[in-house]
């Protein structure tokens, strides 16, 4: 059984440059085996570079991963229409689709077994909900076949407060979605604790859903306001939630992700290799 340190992983959008997916994780990998690669922003270019640029970098990211002993997980593309599975058009929401298709295509080469997304993009108009949630039903469909054939698994994340832009699925729609397509969820302890964290005994919320649970994304926060600090920089006792996970039963990783507010990619990697140390010493 591996002890609770050795899940402490982090993301590769905590760095500046992101251009390099080979040198984001040779960045990371001194301190951590358990390493999150996002597509997004610089890094959507491994989606449509080509077969020898990509054959290339996908060969050095192996490397690497072989000879840290690396666990590397995936977070898809999110960001505008053109990550948008949920997409009331039906040719963004095909082209959103096909942006997954090769993101999971890609995370499969760099061997990594799970792969994040998330569930799209609201419109103006709060009756577009169920319509929303139809043609997120309708991408899943594609993308969970194709998991299945990758040897991926999908693990759909929460959204937190404070984003009015983003769809966000109760527990019931979560239910709904793993049973139906087998995916699993990415939960993001700060979204969570963005709506619940100044209720008593919060974590007990994640009760009912927690057997879903594949992944956890993890950052300090000044509760309830969603903007994700270093570990020891908030208010928010993410030591007291990892805990509770894994005293409930999970099994996964916790990964260290998302910047926000002033601080540099050098204090979130500090703060959760320190954290990550404090751990084994235990």
């Amino acid at each position: 059984m591996m002890k609770t340190f050795e899940h402490i992983g982090v993301s590769t959008n905590l760095l500046d440059d992101r251009k390099s997916l080979a040198a984001s994780i040779e960045r990371l990998a001194d301190d951590f085996s358990v390493i999150e690669i996002e597509i997004e922003n610089d890094a959507r270019f491994w989606i449509s570079a080509s077969g020898f640029d990509v054959a290339t970098e996908v060969d050095r990211c192996l490397a690497v991963k072989e000879k840290k002993g690396l666990y590397f997980s995936v977070h898809g593309p999110y960001l505008g229409v053109r990550a948008d599975i949920a997409n009331l058009n039906e040719k963004d929401r095909c082209c959103a689709v096909d942006l997954m298709l090769r993101s999971m295509a890609l995370a499969a080469h760099i061997g990594a077994t799970r792969f994040t997304f998330h569930p799209g993009l609201l419109t103006r108009d709060p009756d577009d909900f169920e319509s929303l949630f139809a043609q997120l039903r309708k991408s899943l469909v594609v993308m969970a076949e194709n998991a299945v054939r990758l040897g991926l698994t999908l693990c759909i994340e929460n959204t937190g407060n404070e984003r009015p832009r983003y769809i966000k699925l109760d527990d019931m729609r979560h239910d709904e979605l793993c049973k139906e397509f087998g995916v699993r969820l990415t939960m993001d302890l700060v979204h969570f604790a963005s709506f619940y964290g100044l209720e008593d005994n919060y974590l007990e919320r994640l009760l009912p859903i927690l057997e879903y649970v594949d992944n956890i994304h993890i950052a300090d926060m000044n509760v309830p306001k969603h903007i994700h600090l270093p570990l020891g920089a908030g208010t928010y006792q993410y030591d007291r939630a990892i805990e509770f996970v894994f005293a409930n039963g999970y099994t996964g990783n916790i990964i260290v992700e998302e910047r926000g507010s002033k601080y540099s990619e050098i204090d979130y990697i500090k703060a959760a290799a320190d954290y990550r140390r404090r751990l084994a010493a235990t």
